[in-house]
């Protein structure tokens, strides 16, 4: 009998080391995080652009509210737009702005993603200088209003978005980040990841973290943050590297993975659901990266990163989204955007 006893005490011994290595290996907030760069706050330069208006201008800064424009290399507190002289940062805001028609982008910005689109979404984004081998996005803000377009008529949207891409213009790029549809019933926060975006060969990564049912704390304010970072497999507990013959989304190909996290303004974890689970738990999840995506052997997006943050709306006949708050400012504040390196 002794024998048997040591042997179920032995086993017992096992599994409370291993219940104490899985403990051991919850993620903490931020934890593995690149160091963090502030890219878009107090005098930082960027560029500031709207497109909801019918006609295109190459004035710099806007010179009536019928104009489309670009107002670049901004580091001052306020800049001209279409709504007059607006205190853009921080925080800056970005509207879901309702308006056709729209009028094509000028030659005063250099972009011709919006040209051609069948209605013009309506805009109003800002895009970051140059940086290059980013790591990681970080974001603190909220989307606020009465924002959320829940019935809104079929084939509408009101896109709340921030994400790095290799291209300015957010075309054929490299590209990782987040957005909410306010249409969607279930208010989902996705991050993803994506290569030679807004072209027919766009790829998506296998694996995505959709965030639903968000317990922001009540009593911390409503600006939380929001961290997209690559970190190696061996830093993950949930990621591993596919074997001969394994794909994605259950393992990375690439032997890096993404770590998502959402956190109250406390500092503490927002709780939620991740990806469909019915379990409230720590806003947090890795997500394998595939190997069509490209990641430096120093763990980063290669190449040029800008940052991109704003607001992207349906137009058109039939199109527009319907806020559950119409008369309200609908849209998104962004205290703070860092990227890591």
């Amino acid at each position: 009998m002794k024998p048997a006893i040591s042997v179920v005490l032995f086993i017992l011994v096992l599994l409370i080391m291993s219940s104490s290595s899985v403990q051991a290996q919850s993620v903490t907030q931020n934890q593995d995080a690149p160091p963090w760069t502030i890219i878009e706050g107090e005098n930082e330069p960027l560029d500031y652009n709207l497109y909801w208006a019918p006609n295109p201008t190459n004035a710099n800064p806007c010179t009536s509210s019928s104009n489309n424009c670009e107002i670049m290399t901004t580091s001052g507190d306020d800049a001209l737009t279409p709504y007059g002289v607006q205190r853009i940062r921080p925080p800056a805001a970005y509207y879901f702005i309702n308006n056709y028609p729209i009028g094509v982008e000028s030659t005063f910005g250099p972009c011709s993603a919006l040209i051609g689109s069948t209605p013009p979404p309506a805009t109003m984004f800002t895009i970051s200088q140059p940086f290059s081998n980013a790591k990681g996005l970080a974001m603190q803000g909220y989307v606020g209003g009465g924002s959320y377009a829940v019935g809104s008529p079929q084939g509408s949207y009101a896109l709340a978005v921030a994400y790095v891409s290799s291209n300015r213009c957010s075309a054929g790029d490299q590209e990782y980040g987040f957005y909410w549809d306010t249409t969607r019933a279930d208010q989902a926060l996705i991050f993803y990841y994506s290569q030679y975006t807004n072209t027919p060969s766009q790829i998506n990564g296998s694996a995505y973290a959709a965030i639903t049912n968000i317990h922001y704390c009540l009593t911390c304010g409503s600006d939380a943050y929001y961290y997209m970072y690559i970190i190696s497999t061996s830093q993950s507990p949930t990621v591993h590297n596919c074997m001969p013959g394994q794909m994605g989304p259950a393992c990375s190909e690439s032997g890096y993975a993404f770590r998502v996290q959402v956190i109250n303004a406390d500092r503490t974890f927002v709780q939620c659901n991740i990806n469909g689970n019915s379990t409230l738990t720590n806003c947090t999840v890795d997500i394998p990266i595939d190997s069509f995506w490209p990641v430096s052997s120093t763990g980063a997006m290669a190449g040029p990163s800008y940052v991109i943050a704003g607001t992207q709306t349906s137009a058109g006949n039939q199109l527009f989204p319907v806020y559950s708050c119409p008369s309200c400012a609908n849209g998104m504040w962004v205290n703070e955007l860092w990227l890591g390196f």
